[in-house]
């Protein structure tokens, strides 16, 4: 998945395992059938897209179809400032992972997750207008084996300058132990609150094991 700032568009790239192969895919209600479009270059998007896409053999759909929907929000492609820099270890596909709709799965080695260790992530958006929020959704993963874990605590300031921020909506949690894998859209009610620029601010507690390496991570921030 490829961000086009100018444009506001995500540009979505199919592969398979398969040097020459024939890819098709529908879009949002369309059927996948022997009918369906050629893969052929990245599809560009440029609003909310529900996307299949499979393997076609002599005009057969064989093996598994890929299924996705791709949901745009208000800070899609647009500049993101790190106030707290993401871990060199985990960076995801840099400046824009957070704004590229792009979800992560539960395999934390997926390139779709940004980590911050034994620190917080604050981040900034800048909408390029003001815009009317009604919520922000911090899109996380919790894998205490690996050292993994949820926000405890989560604020969203707004500003219609930059320079001056106030608090919109919080959120807190006390750290509970987890033996599985887990995602989570963290979703914070802002009520309608008119700003250009949103800052993010998520953090973690002190885990009970007292673990040398505390991981935060987190694949998206929507603002709707």
């Amino acid at each position: 998945m490829e961000t086009s700032v100018e444009n506001k568009t995500v540009s979505l790239v199919l592969k398979n395992e398969y040097t020459v192969s024939d890819i098709r895919y529908a879009l949002n209600d369309e059927p996948l059938n022997s009918d369906s479009k050629h893969y052929t270059e990245p599809i560009i998007l440029s609003k909310t897209t529900a996307v299949k896409a499979g393997l076609f053999k002599d005009d057969v759909l064989v093996g598994n179809v890929f299924k996705d929907t791709v949901k745009f929000h208000n800070a899609v492609a647009h500049k993101t400032t790190y106030q707290t820099e993401y871990h060199k270890r985990y960076q995801g596909v840099g400046a824009y992972n957070l704004v590229n709709t792009l979800r992560g799965t539960k395999n934390f080695r997926d390139g779709r997750w940004q980590g911050w260790l034994n620190s917080a992530a604050e981040i900034t958006i800048d909408l390029e207008k003001e815009t009317p929020i009604n919520k922000v959704t911090i899109g996380s993963m919790e894998n205490q084996k690996n050292g993994i874990y949820y926000p405890t605590l989560i604020q969203v300031f707004t500003s219609k300058d930059g320079e001056t921020f106030k608090e919109t909506a919080s959120f807190k949690r006390p750290y509970a132990d987890s033996s599985e894998p887990e995602l989570k859209d963290f979703v914070l009610e802002c009520r309608a609150v008119s700003a250009r620029f949103v800052k993010v601010k998520v953090s973690t507690s002190k885990n009970e094991k007292n673990a040398n390496e505390g991981w935060l991570f987190i694949d998206e921030i929507l603002i709707d």
